[in-house]
């Protein structure tokens, strides 16, 4: 029997493993099917996660809208492997691994049967990478193990009381490390996570015992990340720079951005992320979503499905900006699992589970129609064109670059760094940032132009003043690039 359970303990995390690599290796865009761009925010965080290792200081040399943590999980990608995203994929299997391992845990609580539980965490992860919400690596994707570990961890405090009661310290310690992993990731996303030791603490309070604990185990995981960080920064000399770039400028670039999407009133936001949210993949994801958790709390006679979703959807309304934004509420869809298995189990329903079945595999085609096919290294087009970018990289050794757009990659071959504190820009950006941005062109050996900014006369002005000269112009997909060389390379083509 301890041999049978032994192998056990092995077999399943080697299975979650196993299937973890597949998944990702078909639907994430850092995995060897697809080309290396052009992307926008693994690109970014990629570029930030270099230019650390390359002994640049976050925040003064580089910055962006995102945490410590996030580029340092990047960071580690480029040191697996410094001239694509395939480091920063296996940084992927390592963070969606326990994302399923946490996942398996919380089904075992209310599905019996190891084999179906196992069944279930990967329905959950195919669900996870939903078109509706999913279509690029971003900061929600490395967040996920800390929501689904506190999501477990508050499932523990709600149905087995004797469990959590022998291991509140160690259960709350883990609520404060994945509160603060989160907040160095996207501070946003903290919010909630919070909603899990927020409902443990409350079964603490109810049963009175442990309270004293739960504290002091938040406090503890909490600062042993804090810490760490905010040591380095007082070392640095940059905790001013972290606190105004990641705080301050964020917020103004939010409110920026909300003005450039005409959205300046209370009324005008709540009618913008309603219409975010009515799009047609939205509408039926979150529809589906929202029932089969109404239709968990009914079965399992408890509410917590039920607020858990509603606390996620009310929340992400009013944060949202993209439609990547919900996609931290896909943990939600543990519960509609949980729901369609007992279902099944009871035969009360038995069309529920193989008609949700099709519709889960329904959206992992719609998913790898949507994402793979359009980005795999199979589409010959788009590789022709960033091979043309990336020959003009090329004929330089770590070149300094501004991207007077969004950062989309170029120049990942040749290891590109940042040759300015915003040498890419970000959407609401503020004045100075770009001031900074277009500045960054005289300290520059590459510098990309998208389409709309080729024709503002400050860029032009500042591109002849330098000395710069058009070198190349690519097509990829509906955007237009335009690269710029102080010197053209032998590889300036198709000007």
């Amino acid at each position: 029997m301890n041999h049978f359970r032994l192998s056990q303990r092995i077999l399943t995390p080697l299975l979650i493993a196993v299937g973890t690599v597949v998944l990702l290796l078909l639907l994430s865009r850092d995995s060897y099917l697809y080309l290396l761009g052009p992307r926008v925010d693994s690109a970014w965080f990629f570029m930030c996660g270099k230019a650390w290792m390359n002994g640049m200081v976050p925040y003064v040399d580089f910055s962006d809208a995102k945490g410590p943590l996030l580029w340092l999980i990047y960071g580690v990608g480029y040191l697996l492997s410094p001239r694509d995203y395939h480091g920063v994929f296996w940084m992927g299997c390592l963070f969606y691994f326990f994302t399923f391992l946490f996942a398996y845990r919380t089904f075992i609580l209310f599905i019996k049967e190891r084999s179906h539980a196992l069944v279930a965490t990967f329905l959950l992860g195919i669900i996870m990478f939903n078109p509706a919400t999913c279509y690029e690596v971003r900061a929600e994707d490395f967040s996920m193990p800390f929501l689904m570990c506190s999501m477990w961890l508050m499932c523990k405090a709600a149905f087995d009381h004797d469990w959590f009661r022998r291991h509140v310290w160690q259960a709350f310690m883990c609520f404060g490390i994945s509160m603060a992993c989160t907040f160095f990731i996207k501070y946003s996303i903290t919010a909630f996570v919070a909603f899990f030791p927020a409902v443990a603490f409350y079964y603490m309070c109810k049963r009175r015992e442990g309270v004293a604990k739960a504290i002091g185990g938040l406090l503890c995981g909490w600062l042993m990340i804090v810490v760490p960080f905010l040591v380095y920064f007082l070392l640095q000399g940059n905790l001013e720079d972290f606190i105004r770039d990641y705080f301050i400028i964020t917020f103004k670039a939010v409110r920026n951005t909300y003005l450039l999407f005409h959205v300046s009133t209370l009324a005008e936001r709540i009618e913008f992320q309603i219409t975010l949210f009515l799009s047609i993949p939205m509408l039926v994801f979150f529809l589906g979503l929202i029932a089969a958790n109404v239709l968990a709390s009914v079965r399992l006679r408890h509410p917590l499905p039920v607020l858990q979703v509603a606390y996620f959807f009310v929340g992400l309304l009013f944060i949202s900006l993209y439609r990547y934004y919900f996609s931290i509420i896909n943990v939600c869809a543990l519960w509609g699992i949980v729901w369609l298995y007992h279902m099944s189990v009871t035969k009360r329903h038995p069309v529920a589970l193989p008609v949700s079945v099709g519709v889960m595999a329904l959206v992992f085609l719609l998913a790898y129609y949507q994402v793979v096919l359009p980005h795999s290294v199979f589409n010959q087009q788009t590789r022709s064109e960033l091979d043309k970018i990336e020959r003009v990289y090329q004929a330089y050794h770590q070149p300094k670059v501004t991207c007077i757009m969004q950062e989309c990659g170029f120049g990942i071959t040749v290891e590109a760094l940042p040759a300015t504190k915003n040498w890419a820009r970000q959407n609401g950006l503020t004045p100075e940032m770009y001031h900074i941005n277009v500045g960054g062109i005289a300290h520059s050996d590459v510098v990309s132009v998208d389409e709309k900014m080729i024709v503002d006369p400050y860029v032009r002005a500042k591109l002849r003043a330098e000395g710069f000269r058009h070198c190349v112009k690519a097509k990829l997909y509906k955007y237009t690039f335009y690269i710029f060389t102080k010197t053209p390379p032998p590889a300036c083509v198709g000007r």
